[in-house]
């Protein structure tokens, strides 16, 4: 029989390749905790994750889970998968004590409330950790009390992506509009104009994207003057008109400073930095021009204010300068952040981000009313959920009907990091078309009676409504919101048509359209 002892040279050669094996592992091992070290130092998050991923995967060590959670929790890839990293963490005897409060961070962003509650308290109460999170703690306690309530009313909108033309896999943010969506302007990270940094994130360039057919074309940078090879550039801030955006620079130009300029038929006019009374030593960070450029409201985190960033407001003065700053005043800023300031096309509606009032974690947006007799904003509040949530939500720009507005957002089934959404609000009518015209024959011997004409949404599938035309003229009207239609018209001895009727908003809005309908014997 054959034996399948091995012989002490095959032993030897076998605990050679096992030693090696294991020296080779362990060489591995070292250099990917010392890449994934060197990334989450620089803040370098995302490719951080990548390497703690790996470490997870093949080592038993809850240090690597409680870092690859940090990562999680400092990207915008998902930051629910930071649970059960930190569940595993905190299960343990003996754990970093922050765990416990960034484990209540992960609940909070996932909409599990209690359940973030219950992992703040418990921070609180043990008493240690970081300052800063000790210090936080009692404020992220007051935003989940918040969002309970928030999420029990929310307001009925819809989210409309913009799609593949707009959004990239990297982060595209702060969008502004014309007053009638003739175009829209907004920032990205992605890769084909920035330079990466050490954080792993491309700088920040200006992005355009115009509007035709009621649909948003290939956005494109806007290029020079505005944007250069180096550094961030972002819009920051647009007149109603469109004719006026402000950017805030951190490049050769300014750093923490806004600039302003117009826009050409043919691009950017180089902007110019603002005057001595808006930009400081601090940092300015947006701003908002009323529509009849009079005013302009920007974000400072200046001395001398209610706390943090602050919104204040100067006035164009007869010189064409704008004169010194003034605070908002307290029912506006808090002692916590307040930033970027928007306005509704009539100037009458301010809106901005607060890390204060009924914040349901890091920035809400909120609007106030203008007080016409005293020139006062009123009424501070939240503009709800689910366009607000725990994540950090900064800027909200609206159309000039008050049905849509623009924001960027991290939202299940998006394209990746910062996408860029239409909120549609739902309870304000849209605009409508007119769609008229008659139904004939095209045999000019043969009568067309006893006509039905059905209206499907090609969205829904569901039917739109049913029409009758004149019996005596053959003349039929409908009135549709915009969205794209399918129509059936039946009619006695005649061969059902079929056709396509695409209403466009945005700047391809038309009141009426002018549709005759010619039908074909059987």
């Amino acid at each position: 029989m054959r034996s399948t002892c091995l012989t002490n040279k095959s032993i030897q050669l076998l605990c050679c390749l096992l030693l090696l094996s294991g020296a080779a592992i362990a060489q591995d091992k070292t250099g990917s905790v010392k890449q994934a070290n060197e990334k989450f130092a620089a803040g370098n998050f995302e490719g951080a994750l990548d390497e703690y991923e790996l470490l997870v995967k093949n080592f038993d060590d809850d240090k690597y889970n409680y870092r690859l959670a940090i990562c999680y929790l400092n990207t915008n890839i998902d930051k629910k998968k930071a649970i059960p990293l930190l569940e595993e963490v905190v299960s343990k005897p003996k754990y970093d004590d922050n765990a416990k409060y960034l484990l209540g961070r992960a609940y909070h962003f996932a909409g599990r409330y209690d359940d973030a509650l219950k992992a703040y308290t418990e921070f609180k109460e043990k008493g240690k950790g970081s300052p800063e999170n000790l210090k936080n703690v009692d404020k992220q306690i007051d935003y989940c009390y918040n969002a309970k309530e928030l999420v029990k009313f929310p307001v009925n909108v819809t989210f409309e992506n913009l799609g593949k033309n707009v959004n990239s896999e990297y982060a595209d943010y702060f969008p502004f509009i014309a007053e009638n969506e003739s175009f829209l302007i907004f920032n990205s990270r992605r890769d084909e104009s920035g330079v990466l940094g050490v954080d792993g994130r491309y700088t920040a360039d200006v992005f355009i994207s115009g509007e035709k057919g009621g649909k948003w074309q290939k956005a494109r940078s806007i290029g020079a003057p505005v944007n250069t090879p180096d550094g961030d550039e972002e819009i920051v801030g647009l007149t109603a008109d469109g004719k006026t955006p402000v950017f805030h620079f951190d490049n050769n130009s300014g750093s923490g400073d806004l600039f302003s300029g117009e826009r050409k038929e043919d691009g950017f006019a180089k902007p110019v930095m603002l005057n001595q009374h808006i930009n400081s030593k601090a940092n300015e960070i947006a701003a908002a021009i009323t529509p009849d450029h009079s005013q302009i409201f920007f974000a400072s985190d200046r001395p001398g204010g209610q706390g943090g960033t602050d919104l204040y407001r100067c006035q164009k003065l007869p010189s064409g300068d704008w004169s010194e700053p003034f605070n908002l005043g307290p029912t506006i800023n808090t002692p916590f952040d307040e930033d970027f300031p928007t306005l509704s096309t009539d100037g009458k509606m301010l809106y901005f981000s607060s890390k204060g009032h009924t914040s349901m974690g890091g920035y809400d947006i909120f609007h106030a009313q203008l007080d016409t007799v005293t020139m006062s904003w009123r009424g501070v509040k939240n503009i709800g959920f689910p366009i607000n949530n725990a994540d950090d939500n900064m800027n909200l720009c609206m159309s000039e009907t008050g049905r849509y507005g623009y924001i960027s957002a991290l939202r299940d089934g998006g394209i990746g990091d910062l996408d860029i959404y239409r909120v549609v609000f739902n309870d304000v009518e849209p605009k409508y078309t007119v769609v008229k015209g008659s139904v004939e024959s095209n045999d000019a011997y043969k009568k067309v009676d006893q006509v039905m004409i059905t209206v499907f949404s090609k969205e829904s599938g569901e039917m739109f409504g049913t029409y009758v035309p004149n019996p005596a003229s053959g003349r039929y009207i409908m009135i549709l919101p915009p969205g794209n239609y399918s129509m059936e018209v039946d009619a006695d001895g005649f061969k059902r048509l079929e056709e396509n009727i695409a209403i466009a908003d945005k700047a391809s809005f038309q009141t009426t359209i002018n549709k005759d309908i010619k039908l074909l014997s059987q």
